[in-house]
């Protein structure tokens, strides 16, 4: 079984009871996907499981003011990869993913306001169209803070993978089913975008009440076909 996380921090994570939290979930899960992170530089290594550790490690703006930085974490080694600059909020924003085993993981904050999901498709587009195909990552799971409701993350992701069938493309959403924000509402996804096949299966997702944020972390563990 493998595990990811997606958690947004609401702001720096390398202090106080937000590393902690963070470091408990890297120690659990073998990549996490961060959003609000900071700008801040990151340090080069995270203690994990009283080692010193250094993980595989992408970031990206995620809007103008630079606390919206998403970030990728991962204990197997993966090659950084960056969206284009997509519009939403201030000045845009870039997801921030690693390349791994053939999987591209991503870590995404959409601006999505009201029924707009723009920047979301936006992204989705990018990664089928440029991203996934012979030579690349043949799935990509991307994870983060959507903000928007599961109805509309669901037409937006079957209006991309719909419009491209002939190239054999599809998605499959992971939700928990349960609020991950201090609202009420659920926020936090995955995505899975992929060609074939979603050689994903088996699948447990669970929510992580912390106290150090507005959202929660979202745990998904299953299994795939592939060893890294």
């Amino acid at each position: 079984m493998k595990k990811v996380f997606t958690w947004n921090t609401q702001g720096n994570f390398q202090t106080g009871v937000k590393r902690a939290t963070l470091q408990a979930l890297l120690n659990e899960c073998d990549v996490g996907m961060v959003q609000e992170g900071g700008g801040n530089v990151l340090r080069e290594r995270f203690r994990v499981k009283r080692k010193k550790v250094r993980y595989s490690m992408g970031s990206a703006p995620g809007a103008k003011n630079t606390r919206c930085t998403n970030w990728a974490f991962s204990r197997w080694n993966g090659d950084a990869w960056k969206s284009k600059t997509i519009g939403g909020g201030d000045a845009g924003r870039q997801a921030a993913g690693l390349h791994i085993g053939g999987i591209l993981f991503v870590s995404w904050h959409s601006y999505a306001v009201a029924e707009n999901d723009a920047d979301t498709s936006a992204l989705f587009r990018e990664i089928v169209d440029e991203v996934l195909g012979p030579g690349h990552a043949t799935l990509a799971l991307v994870g983060g803070d959507f903000n928007t409701p599961l109805p509309n993350l669901i037409l937006v992701a079957n209006s991309v993978t719909s419009g491209r069938m002939r190239g054999g493309f599809d998605n499959t959403i992971f939700h928990s089913g349960q609020a991950t924000h201090r609202s009420g509402k659920s926020l936090d996804y995955f995505v899975l975008l992929y060609r074939g096949e979603p050689r994903i299966y088996d699948y447990r997702i669970n929510v992580r009440r912390v106290p150090v944020s507005d959202h929660d972390p979202v745990i998904l563990e299953f299994d795939e076909d592939q060893e890294f």
